[in-house]
Formats: C-alpha cells, sequence, structure tokens
C-alpha cells in the first residue's frame, strides 16, 4: 500500500486550548483491491479521560526524507 493511517491520541491543556500528543496508534493494512485500501486497527483504550482523536493519514515512500514535510498529509478529526 501507498498509504499509512494512524490513530492519534491527544489531550488539550484547559489554560491554552493547544494540544499535547498523548499516543499513536498504526492502523494495519489488510487488503487491496484496486485503488481500495482497507485498514484495520484493534486497541484497547488505556489512557482515561477526556482526549481528542483523530486519523492521520499520509503517503508511504521510502523516498520521503519523512512523512510530514510536505502537503499530502491529511488530519480527519474525529
Amino acid at each position: 500500500g501507498m498509504l499509512g493511517v494512524e490513530l492519534v491520541v491527544a489531550k488539550e491543556k484547559k489554560e491554552t486550548k493547544e494540544l499535547s500528543l498523548l499516543k499513536t496508534h498504526s492502523f494495519k493494512l489488510m487488503k487491496e483491491e484496486g485503488s481500495k485500501l482497507y485498514f484495520d486497527l484493534d486497541i484497547i483504550p488505556s489512557i482515561s479521560g477526556s482526549v481528542k482523536l483523530g486519523l492521520r493519514v499520509f503517503p508511504v515512500n521510502k523516498d520521503l526524507p519523512h512523512r510530514m514535510d510536505f502537503a499530502y498529509l491529511k488530519w480527519i478529526q474525529i
């Protein structure tokens, strides 16, 4: 697959509304059907309290210096 997907868990600081990264979980690529990719994530939550969740979708290519260094990163807030 040429895409990676992560679940990002963050906590918001009450005073500043700034997000602090707590954990990321990588989805597992299950199958490819043409241009469709199917991912799965099976986790047991280990952080209590109110948290923000987001999905981070990024290209996977060994020639990229860092997956976050360009405009093809997509955040999906959930």
